[in-house]
């Protein structure tokens, strides 16, 4: 005995123009996402350590620091 034959599905048409669905909660980590970037590229989040060069205050303190120490250690020397 043979096997009945199984219809054939038609190929669906698709849309060339449809990407996806993005979701509420897709949406709203991109806003954080976005948000959190522009704060680090404003230099307003310092846990960050990111942001434009020499914006982060605790590194701007440990190189005054750094420079005062190094100062007070090289006094009486020949680099003056």
């Amino acid at each position: 005995m043979s096997r009945k034959s199984q219809p054939v599905q038609q190929q669906r048409k698709k849309d060339k123009n449809f990407v996806g669905i993005i979701t509420v909660e897709q949406q709203v980590t991109m806003r954080r996402a976005a948000r959190r970037q522009s704060a680090i590229d404003s230099g307003m989040a310092t846990k960050s350590g990111a942001g434009y060069h020499n914006s982060d205050v605790k590194k701007l303190n440990r190189q005054e620091r750094r420079k005062g120490k190094l100062a007070v250690k090289d006094i009486g020397g020949d680099h003056e």
